[in-house]
């Protein structure tokens, strides 16, 4: 019941709560899995506004973008030395024709090395992304954890 939860990061903007967040919108991204859920915080109130094409995708596609992304994603070398570890969040547009613009990092992980590295990926992955009707914004978070 209510609103709280998960959701808050969505359905407030400086502590109000977000007009037309719809009862039926809410129960569609409680029913997605942990990781989806986690990419569409990063759209905050924006998500609402998408068309429901736009959303319908987001919800089926972001966890396979992360997945394939993290496929492709090689750790460097210097950063496992230096054990450089972190997280950022990128961003880019996805066109119907498989193409990507604007990519760029939202958040730095703090290391211009992982920066760069994550970019230098997505640039490889992208071609392994499911294509959107339209064109649509992309944001994923991207992680660096060294094992070691």
């Amino acid at each position: 019941g209510g609103t709280s939860g998960p959701w808050d990061i969505i359905i407030s903007k400086n502590n109000k709560i977000a007009k037309r967040v719809s009862v039926k919108d809410l129960k569609e991204i409680e029913k997605l899995d942990k990781q989806t859920q986690s990419y569409l915080k990063l759209y905050g109130q924006e998500y609402f506004t998408y068309s429901k094409e736009t959303k319908k995708y987001l919800n089926n596609n972001l966890n396979n973008i992360g997945r394939i992304t993290q496929m492709y994603l090689r750790y460097p070398r210097i950063s496992i030395k230096t054990k450089q570890q972190g997280m950022n969040i990128v961003q880019f547009f996805l066109y119907p024709n498989g193409d990507i613009k604007d990519l760029k990092i939202m958040n730095g992980s703090g290391y211009e090395t992982l920066d760069k590295n994550t970019i230098k990926t997505i640039k490889l992955a992208y071609k392994d992304y499911p294509r959107p009707q339209e064109k649509t914004k992309v944001k994923i978070y991207v992680v660096y954890y060294s094992l070691r």
